[in-house]
């Protein structure tokens, strides 16, 4: 038997037994056949673009895994992790409703978004007239004023009675609403919620006592009044950006990385009279990951860690935890957003959850 032949057997033999042990670890040389490593992730659609990207996968090969994703909505995780060895819901509160329940479960997030509400410049133009929408503190940016939003809400305001809207595709008698997905199911929704209970309670956390007084207003002004609502992230992005996305879709709440990254990977999906308004005050999401094996914990370590894809993140429109990468990649892509952002935090765990359980 030659020294090469030798070699690629012995390769062979420990590829077999260090990935099959209790502890992940990956001994393959160039050249040889040692197989890869499938990795099952279940995670919010938002991120089925990223871990679909070849360029991802490539990346992720490169390092032995053959990762295979399955989006839902991120609050319908917990009870389908089954045969999956990474859970990656789109905020640190849904990870935690997977960990309640799990003793030896922990949670980590390597990067975040914050929350945004995707519309067009007529219609930001409008919602400035309104006394809604203001221009940001850099050229193309956008704020969204949640107090003066909430309060044209419960006013009853309709498009018609904007004058910058009348003629325009969304000029009829609907409500003034931002659409969004199903609390029950969607993490953007429950993020949604966090936002206008601070707001609709002076600006402080919402606390238990607070969930009679406000899931009311927050589930028949926000959710019952927008009639049907998506299930995942994905679905009210799909309406806004597909052709009749203006008048089915004038206003959606997103993460910010959705928008970003199809303007980034996706040339043409984000068309120039695409714009972010950036609420104020907004939540960040912790997009964290809950490893469920030792090859989904490897693959959690290399997202946290590895240059390659974190930089692939970022041009997804992830913000990692190092800044210096978001900023140098968005400056090469053109793509400008607010020096800062008005950030409140969510309600507590068992806080959010009374108040959609109310909702519901």
């Amino acid at each position: 038997m030659s020294i090469r032949t030798t070699a690629i057997a012995l390769t062979a033999v420990l590829c077999a037994a260090l990935l099959g042990g209790a502890g992940y670890v990956r001994l393959c040389v160039a050249n040889t056949n040692c197989a890869q490593a499938q990795v099952r992730v279940i995670a919010g659609s938002e991120k089925t673009p990223f871990f679909t990207d070849p360029r991802v996968r490539d990346a992720l090969a490169d390092h032995g895994l053959d990762v295979q994703v399955t989006g839902k909505g991120s609050r319908d995780l917990h009870d389908q992790l089954e045969g999956y060895d990474l859970a990656f819901p789109s905020s640190a509160l849904a990870a935690e409703r997977i960990i309640a329940d799990r003793p030896g479960l922990r949670r980590e997030s390597p990067f975040f978004s914050p929350m945004v509400v995707a519309t067009y410049t007529d219609f930001a133009e409008a919602l400035r007239q309104a006394g809604i929408a203001r221009p940001g503190d850099r050229p193309g940016t956008w704020v969204f004023d949640v107090a003066a939003y909430l309060e044209q809400v419960r006013a009853g305001l309709r498009w018609q009675d904007i004058p910058g809207v009348r003629g325009q595709p969304a000029s009829n008698g609907n409500l003034v609403l931002v659409t969004t997905t199903n609390p029950r199911s969607s993490n953007s929704a429950a993020m949604y919620i966090a936002i206008t209970s601070n707001v609709w309670n002076g600006g402080r956390i919402a606390q238990p006592e607070d969930i009679p007084r406000l899931a009311p207003l927050i589930g028949e002004k926000l959710f019952a009044a927008q009639g049907t609502t998506g299930l995942t992230s994905e679905e009210p992005f799909d309406v806004y950006t597909a052709p009749l996305g203006k008048s089915r879709a004038p206003m959606v709440l997103l993460y910010e990385a959705q928008f970003i990254g199809a303007r980034i990977t996706d040339p043409g999906r984000i068309t120039d009279d695409m714009v972010l308004m950036y609420p104020t005050p907004t939540v960040v999401a912790d997009h964290s990951y809950v490893p469920l094996s030792p090859e989904g914990e490897e693959l959690g370590r290399l997202l946290r860690d590895d240059p390659e894809l974190i930089r692939l993140a970022v041009e997804h429109g992830f913000r990692p935890l190092k800044t210096e990468t978001f900023t140098e990649v968005l400056r090469e892509q053109d793509v400008t957003v607010p020096s800062q952002l008005d950030v409140v935090q969510a309600p507590a765990y068992d806080t959010l959850e009374g108040l959609i359980d109310a909702i519901q």
